[in-house]
């Protein structure tokens, strides 16, 4: 194992529970606006829709082309599916780890303003 420094703090520990709002994430007519980053994510998992996200089966993408062809079909419906807008695109893995909570498991999300988020992998548009 390899020795490593230390930095102490004090105060009180930050914590954000999985099933809490977190202050930082807005939810608004089936998107999450986060403020930290100023990016919008679709609420529910593609495939998922209704009341905490539990109608429907999540949808998995064999190849990253699937995935963004998802994403031109949803540009292509902006009134429906796109929920007004027409620039939805694949995150990039940094983007997507924004989403992480990583005192949540199973999945590390919060689960509050992303319901029903089921324990998968998603896409992101970084290579690798």
């Amino acid at each position: 194992a390899k020795a490593s420094a230390s930095r102490l703090v004090r105060g009180p520990a930050p914590t954000l529970a999985c099933d809490a709002a977190a202050p930082h994430l807005t939810v608004g007519n089936g998107t999450v606006t986060d403020s930290r980053t100023g990016l919008m994510w679709q609420q529910c998992t593609d495939g998922l829709s209704g009341a905490g996200c539990a109608t429907g089966t999540a949808t998995t993408y064999a190849t990253y082309a699937t995935a963004l062809a998802r994403a031109a079909a949803v540009n292509a419906d902006s009134a429906g599916a796109g929920r007004g807008f027409s620039d939805w695109r694949v995150p990039n893995r940094n983007e997507l780890a924004s989403l992480v909570n990583r005192a949540c498991e199973a999945p590390a999300i919060q689960r509050t303003p992303f319901p029903g988020t089921p324990s998968l992998s998603f896409w992101s548009s970084s290579p690798a």
